[in-house]
């Protein structure tokens, strides 16, 4: 089991690092089931299907093994297949009751949109080399399959219907009991990739009827390389890997006894850990993670997925106006994702999003943020704190034709005029009116105010900055100042701010977002460092 005080005492493998909220893509291995699987690496040798005493303890321990992966999932032991990992598993299940069954142009599988590409590619493949019907399933703008639109695509052709037991972006669950029974009813047989379910939370293959469940290792804190399929006794499948006998006959080869042992020992931590009430603080995680992030971006946060049919560990939200990727690139302390590991590198917005109904901006903003077992309270706050900072930093660059100071116009200035709302950056977008500055420490400076225009026909001499005022709340916390003042020559001071004069076109100047006020022009600009501030531009023409 893992309590708060196991998980506070962290993984080796997370020591120094960002904070950890990628458990949907891969799992550390538990030191346990490293300790489990490393003698049959360096001293147990033998081949289990050898007949001399070399061979007996690593054919022991796979037994064990497939033991301990039949009962996490309430299926027996000899119905359990030990595979190379979850795609494996799927094209197993998939290719082999589709082949299994004969005349496989004639055959139809039915999945749906939202599944792994294990599964999608392993029906589109069925489709170019068999010529199989494959029929999608619609999902709901929750994510999950109504038991009634399977049972209308149904027809005496469906050989085998496959949906997952929980999506990995959105942790949503769809209702596999249901499904299967549908499927039953007609005599067509059921599959369920569970790589994200398995051990998460309880399955019983009885319960659910399935007869074909993906189990997969470095989902659940054992190593990659190793995965699991349940096949129902009596179900007949074309092996994928031809060869001897292991297996039962569906996947020859000799058996991988270190990552098989480790299956089994991550199987039995899984199943107490399940029975210690592991899914609740998971939960609690979560939930406390999604409350903090609405916090601090009021009214911005969107829950993607059923609120509460769900993983316990999973929360995909999209952040009004902030595209994914860019968040996560802003927040370096946070290890997380935009969607599926398996789509990474990929500048498209999650398909999965896109078949629940949600638009490509929403879509293209999704975050999925999952905890694990060595997440703490203490780095889920932390981390809703650092990506909410990221994201106000993004929509605050993003957001110039109307930005709202965050401190008052100074008594020392003439009153503010009428504001003109237009857009900070230049028509040359590599170029901004007003330049970047840089956070040290954490001072500002201004290493050049406006650019140069030397020789313009409508420069505007005479125009120089007189003060800058930071509107950031954390630097104003940190440094104790929130008007920096104005020195009239370049120079190192990191706590005073560049004062040269620039030529600015008017142009330029209509094209700046400001307040009028007098002599004085009050234009908001954007460091480099993230910070926001306004600038106070003193007009002598």
């Amino acid at each position: 089991m893992t309590d708060a005080k196991t998980a506070a005492a962290g993984h080796p493998g997370l020591a120094g690092g960002p904070i950890y909220l990628d458990y949907n893509a891969t799992t550390p291995v538990d030191p346990q089931v490293v300790d489990a699987a490393v003698p049959y690496l360096a001293t147990h040798f033998g081949n289990p299907s050898s007949a001399h005493g070399y061979a007996a303890r690593p054919r022991r321990a796979v037994a064990g093994a497939r033991e301990a992966v039949a009962a996490l999932i309430g299926a027996a032991p000899g119905e359990i297949v030990f595979t190379a990992g979850g795609s494996e598993a799927d094209t197993l299940a998939i290719r082999g009751a589709v082949l299994a069954r004969g005349a496989p142009a004639g055959a139809q599988v039915i999945t749906q949109p939202t599944e792994h590409p294990a599964v999608l590619e392993a029906c589109a493949a069925l489709a170019r080399l068999h010529g199989t019907q494959v029929t999608c399933l619609p999902v709901g703008g929750d994510g999950r399959v109504d038991p009634a639109s399977l049972a209308a695509a149904i027809t005496p052709a469906t050989v085998l219907v496959s949906v997952m037991a929980a999506n990995s972006e959105t942790g949503v669950l769809q209702p596999v009991r249901e499904l299967a029974a549908v499927a039953r009813e007609h005599g067509v047989l059921f599959h369920t990739d569970a790589a994200q379910a398995a051990g998460k939370m309880g399955i019983d293959v009885h319960g659910l009827g399935v007869d074909l469940l993906t189990i997969v290792g470095h989902k659940m804190y054992a190593p990659k390389g190793i995965g699991a399929l349940y096949v129902r006794a009596g179900v007949p499948l074309e092996p994928l890997v031809y060869g001897g006998g292991q297996e039962r006959g569906l996947r020859a080869g000799t058996e991988n006894v270190a990552l098989a042992v480790a299956l089994g020992q991550a199987a039995r931590l899984a199943a107490a850990e399940l029975a210690a009430g592991g899914p609740q603080r998971l939960r609690e995680l979560r939930d406390l993670l999604h409350r903090r992030l609405d916090e601090q971006l009021p009214g911005l946060v969107n829950l993607n997925g059923h609120p509460q049919l769900r993983l316990p560990g999973t929360l995909n939200v999209s952040i009004t106006g902030v595209p994914g990727g860019q968040l996560l690139a802003a927040a370096p302390g946070v290890a997380a994702a935009t969607g599926s590991a398996c789509h990474a590198g990929s500048t498209e917005p999650s398909p999965v999003l896109l078949a629940m109904g949600h638009g490509k901006d929403r879509a293209a903003s999704a975050l999925r943020l999952t905890v694990g077992r060595w997440t703490t309270r203490k780095q889920v706050q932390a981390a809703a704190t650092q990506i909410a900072a990221a994201a106000r930093s993004l929509l605050a660059g993003k957001d110039q034709n109307s930005p709202q100071p965050a401190t008052p116009w100074p008594a020392d200035l003439p009153a503010p005029g009428k504001r003109l709302t237009a857009v900070t950056q230049n028509a040359d977008p590599r170029a901004w009116l007003f330049s970047y500055g840089t956070l040290q420490n954490p001072q500002v400076q201004i290493a050049t105010f406006g650019r140069r225009l030397a020789g313009h026909p409508d420069a505007l001499p005479g125009y120089a900055l007189s003060a800058i005022e930071i509107t950031d709340p954390g630097v104003i916390a940190a440094s104790g100042r929130a008007r920096h003042p104005i020195i009239t020559a370049t120079g190192d001071d990191n706590d005073r701010v560049d004062g040269a004069v620039y030529d600015v076109t008017p142009a330029e100047l209509e094209a700046a977002d400001r307040y009028e006020a007098g002599q004085y022009r009050r234009v908001w600009v954007r460091l480099a460092s993230g910070t926001d501030a306004w600038a106070y531009i003193n007009g002598q023409a």
